[in-house]
């Protein structure tokens, strides 16, 4: 089967559509809340009109200037619909949010990942992102995990 998937920018619109009609694992109104806009941007992949695959960076500025840039993408979140995982969608996104973020200026791109998301990791690994052991306590919980990081 031949399969046409597209990659558009997200506006106001489509994060709005995405709020009513994102099925694919992670709960729609987390997914939408992540999605930036105007402080950075989000791609989403479609595929005969069906939002299956995401990811959105907003902009943070580096605490000191390297190589006379300060800025860094930070991934907040990259989702794949859980029945379109395995066929390239997120590393996909991955590489077009970088040509992005280079195009835009930024440095670096970031993201943090817990340790139990096996796949996610070798996925950063794969496409050359550095792991760098980390503890995140969102309300007082302990996770492990790891930020990634790739230089643009």
């Amino acid at each position: 089967m031949l399969i046409f998937m597209k990659y558009i920018f997200a506006d106001e619109k489509i994060k709005e559509e995405i709020g009513k009609r994102w099925d694919g694992g992670t709960d729609k109104k987390v997914v939408a809340k992540h999605l930036h806009v105007d402080d950075g941007f989000s791609i989403v992949a479609i595929e005969n009109g069906k939002y299956v695959g995401l990811i959105s960076v907003s902009w943070k500025d580096l605490p000191y200037s390297l190589e006379g840039k300060n800025l860094e993408g930070f991934i907040d979140i990259v989702e794949t619909h859980k029945d379109y995982r395995r066929r390239g969608i997120g590393k996909s996104l991955l590489e077009k949010a970088a040509v992005e973020a280079k195009k835009q200026g930024a440095f670096q791109l970031r993201a943090w990942s817990s340790k139990d998301k096996k796949a996610a990791i070798a996925m950063w690994k794969a496409l050359g992102f550095g792991l760098h052991p980390e503890t995140e306590h969102p309300g007082g919980e302990k996770i492990q995990g790891y930020y990634v990081i790739k230089i643009l």
